[in-house]
């Protein structure tokens, strides 16, 4: 499960546009 999310941290990295971006922070905040 950690491995997912590290995986998915790093696509949102590769693709940060800013709606990305703010929506990985209200997930990373979820979760």
């Amino acid at each position: 499960m950690l491995a997912q999310q590290q995986q998915y941290s790093i696509n949102k990295c590769l693709s940060s546009t800013q709606g990305d971006q703010r929506l990985f922070v209200e997930l990373s905040q979820t979760n």
